[in-house]
């Protein structure tokens, strides 16, 4: 039997549902109270519902596994999330299993138009945290908010879901973000043209992989080629791109195929294009006008059929006003476009982002990683330095056992987390562990545990972490029973 996309989705949320009924009793309930949901609520394969406005909730860490990975949206009106909510008249309820929640945690309100949203605790048994604060008292959450209920995670965004085909993620472009699926959009629609592609978006942003996933869903029989364009040297560039004939080749006396004859059929990547000298960008406008190269020193043209996608961190527009671009080249670049979005617009897409950027670093996934502090200080700050910040700080915490707690993070981070307020160091901290290190070193974990005759227990509770985190540490350094008890 064929169904309808709506049909399959009906389909799959009832049998998640009857999944969820073999099991035990505490998640039949949970079954049964997602199926009593409003329809603008589901959680099945990241999929929600009809609704034309409301507010994206994106589930990022917790128990529920049903919810883990998805989105729900919440539409005008009130909703009861919690445990086992019981709704009252004129509210929605929204199931969520999490032991840590109480039975009705917090109640999330979405006003006429979905212009506001708004938060309050329901006298919950672990509270209500909206970026990084107590929600005791009602309060109004904005796009990008980090809500925390018990042991889960979410992150809440304004607006319809736009682009309904895009929400999957893929591996080049991950995300739950309405920012991933328009990315995703625009990627799948500059791949389904042989016209040439810009892809725009500050350093860090991740055009290379953007390319990649170009290059991917275009199906091209050729190759992928990048070239730095800020690498070429000016004497061999022109030669490096269009190829040269026997004898004209720098150091060589052989011919030079160039990137673009390399690429043919295939895809051809220009990373940092605004740095393109202006007799270059002549010659490459004539390539894409007429279709054919001649590289230094040939006598004729060579037909070629390349996918050109053209990267840059600079706005072209800027550079033609400023004279050190060609505006018809700029024109013809720009006929397709993918404008990546700052990691800061795509909170809800940090995990996916981690096991992107820095999947070999923890092979099990980064999403049970971090303590919930440490997630929710994450997910807080606005990462100027995109993907390669990201990188950089998850490459300084390799050495820190999970769960990562708040404490390890770096000071500047936890100092710039929006709505947080930066840890103040204690004289312990400071003058016997180095901050910047991700693990002790031995000498000064044996002069930590000098200060309290040997205790670990007392030593972990100072420096506000876990037994289990000193207790690696001391492996890792070496240091058996013995030397621990001083």
């Amino acid at each position: 039997m064929n169904h309808t996309p709506q049909d399959r989705h009906g389909v799959r949320a009832t049998a998640a549902r009857d999944r969820l009924r073999r099991r035990s009793p505490r998640r039949r309930a949970a079954a049964d109270s997602v199926s009593k949901t409003s329809t603008t609520t589901s959680a099945t394969d990241g999929v929600t519902g009809p609704a034309a406005h409301g507010w994206l909730l994106h589930a990022l860490a917790g128990p529920d596994v049903r919810l883990t990975g998805t989105s729900l949206q919440l539409s005008e009106g009130a909703s009861l999330l919690g445990r086992a909510p019981v709704a009252a008249a004129g509210q929605r309820a929204v199931a969520i299993f999490d032991k840590a929640m109480s039975r009705s945690h917090v109640q999330c309100t979405v006003t006429a138009g979905a212009r506001e949203f708004w938060v309050q605790d329901q006298q919950s048994r672990n509270g209500t945290w909206l970026d990084g604060k107590p929600a005791a008292e009602l309060l109004k959450a904005r796009h990008g908010s980090v809500l925390r209920l018990g042991d889960s995670v979410f992150v809440l965004e304004a607006g319809a879901r736009q682009w309904h085909a895009f929400d999957r993620a893929s591996r080049g472009m991950p995300g739950l973000s309405l920012e991933a699926r328009r990315m995703r959009s625009e990627v799948a629609a500059a791949a389904d043209t042989p016209e040439p592609v810009l892809v725009t978006g500050a350093a860090g942003t991740g055009k290379q992989r953007t390319a990649s996933e170009i290059h991917a869903l275009s199906r091209r029989l050729g190759k992928l080629v990048r070239i730095d364009v800020a690498t070429l040297s000016p004497s061999g560039a022109e030669a490096a791109l269009f190829g040269s004939a026997a004898g004209t080749a720098r150091s060589t006396g052989e011919s030079q195929l160039g990137a673009f004859r390399q690429a043919n059929t295939g895809t051809l990547v220009l990373d940092d294009v605004a740095s393109l000298a202006l007799p270059l960008q002549r010659i490459l406008l004539r390539v894409l006008q007429t279709g054919v190269v001649r590289g230094v020193g040939e006598a004729s043209d060579t037909p070629i059929r390349v996918k050109l996608i053209a990267c840059t961190s600079a706005r072209l527009d800027s550079c033609v006003a400023e004279g050190t671009f060609i505006a018809e080249l700029a024109a013809r670049l720009s006929k397709q476009s993918v404008m990546l979005a700052p990691t800061a617009r795509r909170t809800a897409d940090l995990l996916a982002l981690m096991d992107v950027t820095a999947a070999p670093l923890c092979a099990a996934g980064w999403s049970q990683t971090f303590a919930l502090t440490a997630l929710e200080s994450l997910l807080l700050y606005d990462w100027p330095g995109n993907e390669r910040e990201l990188a950089r700080v998850l490459q300084a915490l390799r050495g820190v056992p999970p769960p990562i707690p708040n404490q390890a993070l770096p000071t500047a981070l936890l100092a710039a987390a929006r709505g947080t307020v930066a840890p103040v160091a204690s004289p312990l901290m400071d003058s016997d562990l180095d901050q910047t290190a991700p693990t002790p070193r031995a000498e000064e974990l044996r002069r930590l545990l000098a200060r309290f005759n040997g205790s670990v227990d007392a030593a972990a509770k100072a420096l506000g972490r876990d037994r289990k985190h000193l207790d690696a540490w001391l492996h890792v350094a070496g240091i058996d029973t013995k030397d621990r008890q001083g």
